[in-house]
C-alpha cells in the first residue's frame, strides 16, 4: 500500500481483511510520503498493523518518507 492506508474508512476492519486474504508468511507493506495530507507517523502505522495482527519484520526511511514492512505469522491459516 502506498498512501492509501489512511484513506481508508475503517482501516481496523480493512488490515483484519488483508490478514485473512494473506497465506501464512505473506507480506504487507506500507509507505508513507510526509507530503501527504493524511500522512500518519511510522509509530501509528507500526501500531496499527500489530493491533491487526501483523508482526513487523523490517522498517526504513525516514520522517519524509518510510515503508514499514510486515509479516503474517507462517503458524496462521488463512481463516485467523
Amino acid at each position: 500500500m502506498v498512501t492509501v492506508l489512511q484513506e481508508i474508512p475503517d482501516i481496523a476492519r480493512a488490515l483484519r481483511g488483508i490478514k485473512r486474504v494473506l497465506k501464512a508468511g505473506g507480506i504487507l507493506t506500507v509507505t508513507e510520503f510526509l507530503l501527504d495530507p493524511d500522512y500518519p507517523g511510522r509509530s501509528t502505522t507500526i501500531k496499527l498493523c500489530q493491533r491487526a495482527g501483523f508482526v513487523l519484520d523490517n522498517s526504513l526511511g525516514n520522517l519524509w518518507t518510510y515503508t514499514a514492512r510486515f509479516k503474517k505469522l507462517p503458524s496462521e491459516n488463512s481463516h485467523t
